[in-house]
């Protein structure tokens, strides 16, 4: 079956110049067509939405929701995010024509999510894990910044840090009042665990290029090793989140989550394994 680039190349030539216009921007920009709203990818274009929808029907398509999800179910084909959206929580519609059999839409969506969570586990490297769990132990003070799905992430990496005697914050970068209030403890002293998913806050840039300025490690958590939050990071841990109904799942991010505070736990008991054999070795 083609995809939609296929779609755009074998019928771009023919269409009105303002639809070829917009049908080349689609296709030179297909990650970005994931999740762009209407009204964006007219100012862009500086074209009618009209425009838009007409090159979606010339196209193929019932609508721009429907030439969306299409970018979008090829991004996740190729694993592929860069993903920008403004909205405070993302909701999209799912084509009438991919849930007209609804049990098995559900079951193409379960098979998806396990394959993700199957390949980011067998291209895990665990020598990344343990460096990441490194750096988090290696400071007094932890900070784990996010918004939204990040943040529910953040405080997920809290309670499961403190279940190591580990102790550390999380800050959500949608409320001001945490923001400035964590700016005076972030120096040499500090990680900041800048976790960022689609849609990417710009709150948590700041707050990473903020950090980064004050000598604060910063330690990425993202979805693509080209998000925007990595350029300020000293060490990324990459994982999928994009899923055939949602803007993102948790299940594969939660999965990295519970290695990272895993590898964690081991470092800390290993560390507290050494102590004692030291502190034995002095009596002797």
């Amino acid at each position: 079956m083609k995809n939609v680039l296929d779609v755009i190349a074998e019928k771009k030539a023919a269409l009105p110049r303002k639809q070829r216009i917009v049908a080349e921007y689609m296709e030179q920009n297909p990650q970005l067509m994931s999740y762009i709203t209407l009204k964006e990818l007219s100012n862009d274009l500086q074209v009618t939405e009209i425009t838009v929808l007409k090159t979606c029907q010339s196209l193929g398509y019932g609508g721009f929701n429907d030439i969306k999800y299409e970018f979008r179910k090829t991004a996740i084909e190729k694993r592929k995010t860069d993903v920008l959206d403004e909205k405070n929580s993302y909701t999209e519609t799912i084509p009438a024509y991919e849930s007209e059999d609804e049990r098995k839409f559900l079951k193409s969506v379960g098979d998806n999510e396990a394959q993700m969570i199957v390949r980011f586990w067998e291209e895990t490297d665990i020598e990344a894990i343990f460096k990441a769990a490194g750096m988090i132990l290696g400071k007094k003070k932890i900070y784990i910044c996010g918004r939204g799905i990040s943040f529910l992430l953040a405080k997920c990496m809290v309670d499961y840090l403190y279940g190591c005697n580990c102790f550390a914050s999380a800050v959500n970068t949608e409320l001001n009042e945490e923001v400035y209030g964590v700016l005076s403890e972030l120096n040499e002293d500090a990680i900041m665990v800048a976790v960022s998913f689609p849609d990417y806050y710009f709150m948590t840039l700041k707050l990473a290029e903020f950090a980064k300025k004050n000598r604060v490690t910063i330690l990425a958590i993202t979805d693509a090793p080209n998000a925007e939050v990595t350029e300020f990071a000293d060490f990324t841990l990459t994982v999928p989140s994009m899923t055939r109904a949602f803007l993102n799942t948790l299940s594969a991010p939660m999965f990295l989550v519970n290695l990272l505070t895993s590898a964690v736990k081991i470092l800390k008991n290993d560390k507290k394994d050494s102590e004692k054999e030291k502190e034995f070795s002095e009596l002797l």
